[in-house]
């Protein structure tokens, strides 16, 4: 009987080891699965950033871009005013 009780004390912490273990692997694998995702995330994060840089520096481009197209087109309207100025003061 004392054989038998050894037996499946041995049996007992065998199966609880092999428990621990699947254990220790399942959490193993979502702690690197979280990791890998957090990682993604953090690249995806990344390229929306840089996308977002991006379209603002088109934005800016173009607005220089109609910045100077406004200038140009108010130095022309005021062009001959400051002719006439110009005239008058050197008179």
């Amino acid at each position: 009987m004392e054989k038998l009780t050894e037996y499946y004390l041995e049996q007992s912490q065998k199966y609880t080891a092999q428990l621990l273990d699947m254990m220790k692997q399942t959490v193993t694998a979502s702690v690197e699965m979280l990791n890998k995702q957090e990682e993604e995330e953090q690249n995806f994060i990344g390229r929306l950033t840089q996308q977002r840089a991006d379209q603002y520096l088109n934005q800016l481009e173009k607005l220089q871009e109609q910045q100077l197209v406004v200038h140009k087109e108010i130095e022309q309207q005021f062009r001959p005013f400051m002719n006439i100025f110009q005239l008058e003061g050197s008179r």
